[in-house]
């Protein structure tokens, strides 16, 4: 699971299966530099970075790597992933599970790594996702604050390449309130040479957690059908 921005490696906790179920252990939430219990090490501030040391995570799971998944941020770590792991030989996942973002070639940053404190504040409540007592507590945003921007940053800094489809099926899906559009969350059909199956529920940029329990019988959904397929 890749992480969105801001996720300290934990971020996905409410979509796994419920603890003491015997899929949990198959879930494995990527931590990023200067994240969670890596936060000794340097912030990185270039996706490509990025998804190169979770490759790194991943790669010696990769033959039994089912399903790939990532939010937001995740998503396009989700597709260099995945491509590096084509350039590189190694055995592909048996599906990608993306939320929460365009297709890439569609792909437009907006500006957030260089607001105000205040500003980015105010972004961060917007796009929910953030909990109150870290954006309300001023020590605490002080903790948080690099994070965050360095993942913006290194979305802000993300380039499209145009590469083949890959031969692995991409599920999509998005917040019916969100700033996706339908045309542009579609366009995930260039990355794959599958058909492209693309869900829409109610929300906002993380109706992930206000669908948390659809969101794990998905991943779940995804998982079982690799197996048997």
């Amino acid at each position: 699971m890749l992480p969105f921005a801001g996720d300290s490696g934990n971020g996905y906790g409410a979509l796994l299966p419920l603890r003491g179920h015997p899929d949990r252990a198959r879930f494995q939430q990527i931590c990023l530099p200067g994240h969670g219990e890596r936060m000794a090490e340097p912030l990185l501030t270039d996706l490509d970075a990025l998804a190169a040391d979770a490759f790194r995570q991943i790669a010696p799971k990769m033959r039994n790597c089912d399903v790939l998944y990532g939010h937001s941020m995740g998503a396009l770590l989700a597709l260099a992933v995945v491509r590096r792991a084509r350039a590189l030989l190694f055995p592909l996942p048996r599906a990608i599970v993306v939320s929460g973002m365009r297709g890439p070639s569609r792909f437009v940053a907006r500006a957030r790594a260089k607001l105000s404190r205040e500003g980015l504040r105010e972004e961060l409540r917007r796009l929910g996702g953030s909990p109150g007592e870290i954006l309300d507590n001023d020590e605490m945003f002080d903790f948080f604050e690099p994070l965050i921007r360095a993942d913006f940053s290194a979305v802000e800094n993300y380039r499209y390449g145009a590469e083949p489809p890959l031969p692995v099926p991409i599920t999509v899906i998005v917040g019916d309130e969100d700033e996706v559009t339908a045309d542009e969350a579609d366009a995930w059909q260039r990355e794959t040479a599958h058909p492209l199956t693309l869900t829409s529920m109610p929300g906002g940029h993380f109706f992930i957690y206000r669908h948390a329990t659809v969101m794990r019988e998905t991943l779940m959904a995804a998982l079982a059908s690799r197996r048997e397929s």
